[in-house]
């Protein structure tokens, strides 16, 4: 996703990590109620994999975010850049009063 997506692609983006985060957690405690039920450990598997599948789409997650705001910044920084060389602005090395630093 980048920062110029429709909206109507950000949301089936948005639909879709949902989607995947319940079918996630569904297999997850799945599996574990099955492990639970042949070992007779009822509910460590089930507990232990639901917090292992929520951690790993909490670091999915935060993966994401930091590489759209990474490129979000990037546009930004891009953009301002575009706007002081169109401008004949030049911030670099000088204060708010236009003094050298």
């Amino acid at each position: 996703m980048t920062p110029n997506d429709p909206p109507a692609n950000q949301a089936d983006t948005t639909i879709a990590s949902g989607l995947e985060s319940g079918i996630v957690l569904v297999l997850f405690v799945g599996l574990g109620y099955v492990l639970d039920s042949w070992l007779g450990t009822k509910p460590i598997f089930t507990l232990g994999l639901f917090v292992l599948g929520a951690i790993g789409l909490f670091y999915k997650f935060k993966a994401a975010y930091t590489i759209r705001m990474d490129a979000y910044d990037a546009e930004r920084r891009d953009r301002n850049a575009a706007l002081q060389r169109s401008t004949g602005r030049h911030s670099a090395g000088r204060g708010s009063t236009g003094e050298p630093r």
